[in-house]
């Protein structure tokens, strides 16, 4: 028998208009208080980094650098805010939310970017409250 526990079992059930609603609360909250929000992010961080230097914290980093599945959770995440949140900061706006707002500004295509964002919003909004 081993000492090190069994990693967790995932079972998936098909949900996927809540989860879309997750990710498309997440991302609100993410825009509407990105200071909070980094701040939790590099708490977290920080936390993990922290357990990940104790001799439990080694042997969980180690398999769970080969999860395939925490290497996709991964993604979503990142999707989910927007790449918003940096493990390091730079300032205390995310660096991706002035990126993204100078480089739609900055683009020939702002106008349609700002229309797709509006119309997106509004068609969020009818399919909340209905």
């Amino acid at each position: 028998m081993s000492d090190t526990p069994e990693l967790p079992r995932v079972v998936l059930r098909d949900r996927e208009d809540e989860d879309v609603h997750a990710l498309r609360s997440l991302q609100a909250l993410v825009l509407a208080h990105p200071v909070a929000a980094q701040a939790l992010f590099s708490a977290l961080v920080t936390e993990g980094r922290a357990f990940a230097d104790t001799a439990a914290g080694r042997k969980w980093k180690e398999r769970l650098s080969r999860s395939a599945l925490l290497h996709r959770a991964r993604l979503v995440f990142e999707i989910g805010t927007l790449w918003m949140l940096d493990d390091e900061p730079l300032g205390p706006l995310p660096s991706a939310y002035v990126d993204a707002v100078f480089m739609s500004a900055s683009s020939g295509r702002m106008e349609a970017v700002m229309n797709r964002i509006f119309r997106e919003t509004l068609a969020d909004g009818e399919t909340d409250s209905a």
